[in-house]
């Protein structure tokens, strides 16, 4: 089960991907970090997924996994099978039979109900009784399937997918977009960063979950993300997260470092572990990609400025405008 920190990228995405896979990554326990994540990067598509063990309903420990908790092992699990189901996509993807370049989010929540199915009946006789709120294996996920557009060079075809509240966001000179719903009793993305609302699906081994999917034509250039809660959930807004990338990028003069000032920002603010995957289109290099933002950072500045001198009431009312074009594609 060594899926975390997998990275492959073999063959850029029809040239099109401005760098390779980028991963931001932090653990508040040393060793103990519930996340994971898979990325790939092939000539007939790319992946970037994202994958939170949820600790509170995972909190079990398996003794046939070095003690490691549910939600730590079911975030592993849920990987691997994403990085098989890919992998096998990929290859079916060389022929010309049209459904075979198809994604199917089916053959996914397949592949990872047989993992974690397995892992369930490795440690089904060490099951003993438990809380009905206990889940075997749980884990968020979110993902993004991206594929080169034959009709529009300029677009791509990308298929968004999550179970849970880690999301799946775009960016592009508009600004940000929750391309995802969080499967939470509460939509409102402003409100969950103070409200501790119950999550409503999740992928476990022992309850029924679905995989969420929306497939959309995305115009290039764009930078698109998969993040878990860890990356967005302690900032005093959604206007604050898209200000950390985007200061973080205008104070950096190469995407490696550009990695590394978010890295310590998200580390930073977080109390939690935190995974962002991130795959950049159609800029061509990294200072056009600051280029571009870098008009889209002013704008920010001006009509969102940062929280930290704004009453509550006054933050909320920003929201309520800035959420017009961050939920543009739900």
């Amino acid at each position: 089960m060594d899926v975390n920190n997998n990275i492959k990228s073999t063959a850029p995405l029809l040239g099109e991907a401005d760098f390779p896979p980028l991963v931001i990554c932090g653990e508040k326990r040393q060793g103990k970090g519930e996340d994971s994540y898979f990325c790939s990067l092939e000539a007939q598509g790319g992946f970037i997924g994202v994958f939170d063990g949820s600790g509170g309903s995972g909190a079990r420990t398996y003794p046939e996994f070095g003690g490691r908790t549910g939600a730590y092992v079911g975030s592993r699990a849920a990987a691997e099978a994403a990085m098989e189901w890919f992998r096998e996509w990929t290859v079916s993807a060389d022929g010309d039979a049209p459904e075979a370049k198809a994604v199917s989010i089916e053959k996914l929540k397949n592949k990872i109900d047989a993992v974690l199915g397995a892992y369930h009946k490795m440690t089904a006789s060490s099951s003993g009784l438990r809380s009905s709120l206990a889940k075997e294996f749980p884990t968020t996920f979110a993902g993004e399937v991206i594929l080169p557009d034959e009709a529009a060079a300029e677009k791509m075809r990308v298929c968004f997918a999550w179970s849970g509240d880690s999301r799946c966001y775009m960016l592009d000179s508009a600004g940000l977009h929750q391309m995802s719903v969080d499967d939470l009793s509460i939509k409102d993305a402003y409100l969950n960063l103070s409200e501790d609302a119950p999550m409503l699906n999740v992928i476990s081994a022992s309850h029924s979950y679905r995989i969420n999917e929306r497939k959309l034509k995305i115009k290039k250039p764009c930078v698109l993300f998969a993040a878990t809660d860890g990356c967005f959930g302690y900032v005093k807004s959604p206007m604050e997260f898209e200000r950390m990338l985007l200061t973080t990028l205008a104070a950096s003069t190469c995407i490696n470092e550009w990695r590394e000032k978010l890295s310590e920002a998200i580390d930073g603010a977080a109390g939690d572990d935190f995974t962002l995957c991130v795959l950049s289109f159609g800029f061509g290099s990294f200072e056009r990609l600051k280029e571009i933002f870098a008009e889209r950072l002013k704008r920010l500045e001006e009509d969102y400025p940062s929280s930290e001198v704004t009453d509550q009431k006054k933050t909320r009312e920003r929201w309520e405008n800035y959420r017009k074009e961050y939920e543009k594609y739900q």
